[in-house]
């Protein structure tokens, strides 16, 4: 199974898109979508929400119903 980045780098290089345009895209920086895609930092549901609307995908198809599960759970805890 795919993991998060792994899901945002395959859907980045399908529209050819480099991470630095897909970060500015996104309003995101582009280490922290190198961190993201290299699964060296996980994502805020704000995060996944910019990404999937820069992608034009649903955030389901970045991340699963547990993933966002666990997201949301971490957001609140911190």
């Amino acid at each position: 199974m795919d993991t998060f980045g792994e899901r945002v780098r395959r859907l980045r290089e399908m529209r050819y898109l480099s991470q630095a345009e897909l970060a500015l895209k996104s309003g995101i920086s582009k280490n922290t979508l190198n961190r993201i895609e290299t699964e060296k930092a996980g994502a805020i549901p704000r995060t996944v929400r910019r990404l999937a609307a820069a992608l034009d995908v649903e955030p389901g198809a970045l991340a699963s119903m547990d993933e966002l599960k666990e997201l949301r759970g971490n957001a609140h805890a911190a």
